[in-house]
C-alpha cells in the first residue's frame, strides 16, 4: 500500500515490509498470535516483549519525523491510493 500510495519502484524504500515467502497473511497472523499466546513465558519476559515492542514502535514513529513525514499524511496517501485502485477495479 505505501509503495503505491508513493508512487515507489518495485523493492524501492520499502522492500523491509514485503514478506513474499508468506503465501496467507491471515494464516500467518492467527499462526504467530497462536504461539505467542502458547509460549511458556514469564510474567518478566512478557513484559520485557511488550517493553521491546513499544520500543521498535516509537522508533519507527521517529523514522517517519526523521524523514519529515507525517503519519496521518502518509496514512491518508495510502487510503487514498487503496480507494483509487479498488475504484479502477470496478469501472
Amino acid at each position: 500500500m505505501a509503495k503505491n500510495a508513493m508512487q515507489l519502484p518495485h523493492n524501492s524504500g520499502t522492500s523491509f515490509y514485503d514478506f513474499e515467502l508468506i503465501d496467507d497473511e491471515v494464516k500467518f497472523k492467527d499462526l504467530y498470535r497462536k504461539s505467542l499466546n502458547n509460549a511458556s513465558l514469564t510474567k518478566k519476559q512478557i513484559d520485557q516483549i511488550v517493553l521491546e515492542a513499544n520500543i521498535a514502535f516509537n522508533l519507527n514513529m521517529k523514522i517517519f519525523q526523521e524523514l519529515n513525514s507525517n503519519l496521518v499524511k502518509i496514512m491518508t496517501m495510502i487510503l487514498l491510493s487503496s480507494m483509487n485502485n479498488f475504484r479502477k477495479k470496478f469501472s
